[in-house]
């Protein structure tokens, strides 16, 4: 494990710079669970001034063989649909947030997020793999509104996982079903998704179909749930 990490000079220490390299890392708990990477980079650094919004902080977060803790496991994948290792994950996104992140804010309050740009998302877990790209925008309250764009493979998998793993409906499970598979028959390949989501209010939905749950940015100008 190595790390380094720069501030702006000044009594604020404002961070400008962080990153972080991992090589062959497990943890082992007294709670029995265990997780391992093989190898990964987290990289913070503060955009330029050049750059569109002010407080925006560009971050990437590579891992490839990613063997995740048991419990967490329990909550993305409680039937045990997918194999124990993600082979590959690949993160960029540039966060902007209200104020920015120093030493002020670590002492007293961290910055709410306002915008969140997605570059690039994208993950191989075993059959499924899946990229996101888009923006989300945080409205007075929180919740976050935009259009994010999903390509997916073996979509029915992650269809499968979101019901058993309670974020998708499961009322809507068959309608879901049939509405993704009209739209996969789009592409001219039947396992593989190419659509655009659009969130209102936290919801993601596909035309009037909700199909997950309120998502918050923030905790906004009322108090939101965690």
């Amino acid at each position: 494990m190595r790390g380094s990490i720069r501030f702006a000079p000044s009594t604020a220490l404002d961070l400008t710079e962080a990153r972080i390299q991992l090589e062959d890392v497990a943890l082992a708990s007294t709670l029995k669970w265990s997780a391992r990477l093989a190898d990964g980079q987290l990289a913070i650094r503060r955009a330029p001034d050049t750059a569109a919004w002010d407080n925006a902080y560009d971050v990437s977060l590579r891992a490839e063989g990613l063997t995740l803790p048991g419990p967490i496991r329990e909550v993305l994948d409680p039937a045990g649909l997918l194999p124990n290792t993600m082979e590959t994950a690949d993160i960029r996104l540039t966060p902007v947030f209200d104020a920015p992140w120093n030493r002020l804010t670590i002492e007293d309050a961290p910055p709410n997020l306002q915008i969140l740009n997605v570059g690039n998302v994208s993950f191989t877990w075993g059959r499924m793999s899946m990229t996101v790209t888009g923006r989300l925008d945080a409205d007075p309250n929180g919740q976050a509104e935009g259009k994010l764009n999903v390509i997916a493979r073996n979509w029915r998998d992650m269809r499968e996982l979101s019901v058993q793993g309670g974020w998708g409906s499961p009322d809507l499970k068959g309608t879901l079903e049939t509405t993704l598979g009209l739209l996969a028959r789009a592409t001219g390949q039947t396992e593989l998704l190419d659509l655009t989501q659009t969130i209102k209010e936290g919801t993601p939905r596909h035309g009037p179909i909700p199909i997950g749950e309120a998502t918050y940015l923030n905790r906004g100008s009322q108090t939101a749930p965690p």
